[in-house]
């Protein structure tokens, strides 16, 4: 009866209570002190001044549009950086409210692109407006070269457990990382203009000591095994911040952790730097060590600390059955919530030192396998942006060849790893999952 009663309410626009809820859903968050434009091409050359005439006469003649699906807090970093290559044809929808919650599009410059979300239809129908997002395609979309779902990270949660996760099986994106883009470098110097001294001027911070970097993922539930740091869903957690704390003795410990994992670390690493603002891609640079689980944010800066002692802290109970389709020994030093962490970061010091070179040939070799969907495309991470784009037209069939041609030729220009034609912008084996 109650239901049914809530039902009728809901017919006549709701209780009060509804709402207040829905309001809430509807408020955006604050605008932020430095904003970036992400409609422009930040240090733009001549060459991606071209090659961006070229894609927007494709759009213009084709009447294509990239529609973003907006949904988490991720797709400032793994989608809204493809809006500086065409924003003429770019569009910003929300599904629902909830989403819409999550973003302030004036934090971007982009609130002049927001559209309403049309139905899925719309997008069935006609194979020139191109529906992307970065969190799961209902199953009734599938199969569509217009609606394409982007990378959110690359990990290696399809192994650890977790639920849901389907989008993160190796083989599943269509499309590269844009976090090591030219576009998402030059965003981050100007978004965080302090860089490291936000950890050199913190009161935790010595001097006179070197920095470890922990990048932290969380637990899911209690079947996922990933996280020894995260509290929830762990037996361990307790010994695990008290080898943490024993670290911190000898070595300053800058904490990045999941930025929705709860844990009151202030508390239970009172002398760490936690959460400083800075991501974990750019403290990559700074930090002398790298004690990381396997996080998205982990493999995102896997390119900055090749050549750098990297801990693997993971956990002991899973990783034996895992360990051959995950970062093994060859990589990093591996360690469990019963290790010695101290102990565990002189034997990644000693490896770099002794094997330098194979052990970066070891993280690259990994990370390509990552960075390309189990080596199905290859693409120069400095213009991935251009590279996202040009695949996402090209693979409706729908674009005018002579000008896909041109924009391949002036892409090809400016980069180091070339597109060999047009059928290789649309790897196969992405749509059949």
């Amino acid at each position: 009866m109650l239901f049914f009663t809530s039902m009728i309410l809901a017919s006549f626009g709701g209780s009060s209570s509804s709402s207040k809820k829905k309001e809430e859903e509807r408020q955006e968050p604050p605008l932020e002190a430095i904003r970036i434009d992400y409609k422009v091409t930040l240090n733009e050359t001549p060459e991606e001044a071209e090659l961006k005439k070229v894609i927007k006469a494709i759009c213009d003649e084709g009447d294509f549009d990239i529609y973003f699906d907006l949904r988490e807090k991720f797709d400032e970093e793994h989608m809204l950086p493809l809006t500086h290559v065409c924003p003429s044809h770019t569009k910003m929808i929300f599904r629902y409210d909830s989403y819409r919650s999550k973003f302030n599009l004036k934090n971007y410059h982009v609130e002049n692109l927001e559209t309403s979300y049309p139905a899925k239809k719309y997008f069935h129908s006609n194979q020139r407006k191109i529906w992307c997002n970065t969190l799961w395609i209902d199953e009734e979309d599938r199969g569509y070269p217009n609606i394409v779902e982007l990378t959110h990270g690359i990990d290696e949660d399809s192994f650890w457990g977790g639920e849901n996760q389907q989008n993160k099986v190796l083989s599943y994106s269509r499309a590269p990382l844009l976090v090591n883009t030219k576009w998402s470098k030059n965003f981050r110097a100007n978004k965080y203009p302090k860089k490291w001294e936000v950890v050199t001027e913190h009161p935790n911070y010595d001097p006179k000591k070197e920095t470890i970097l922990y990048i932290g993922t969380y637990r899911v539930n209690e079947s996922d095994m990933v996280s020894i740091i995260s509290k929830e869903h762990n037996k361990d957690f307790e010994k695990v911040q008290q080898s943490l704390n024993k670290l911190n003795e000898t070595y300053n410990i800058v904490l990045r952790h999941h930025p929705v994992d709860k844990t009151d670390f202030a508390k239970t690493l009172p002398n760490a730097i936690i959460q400083p603002n800075i991501p974990p891609i750019m403290a990559a640079e700074f930090a002398e060590v790298i004690m990381a689980e396997p996080s998205g944010a982990t493999f995102a800066a896997m390119p900055i600390f090749y050549e750098k002692p990297w801990v693997y802290a993971c956990n002991g109970d899973l990783y034996p059955k895992i360990k051959s389709n995950v970062v093994d020994e060859s990589m990093a030093i591996i360690a469990h919530q019963n290790d010695d962490f101290l102990q565990k970061v002189t034997e990644a010091k000693a490896q770099v030192a002794a094997k330098k070179d194979e052990v970066k040939e070891r993280r690259r070799a990994y990370y390509n396998k990552l960075q390309s969907s189990g080596n199905k495309f290859q693409v120069d991470e400095n213009y991935a942006d251009y590279w996202t784009v040009l695949s996402l037209i090209a693979g409706t069939g729908k674009a005018k060849q002579s000008l896909l041609e041109d924009a391949i030729e002036k892409y090809n220009a400016m980069t180091d790893i070339q597109i060999k034609d047009i059928d290789s912008l649309m790897p196969k084996g992405h749509q059949e999952l």
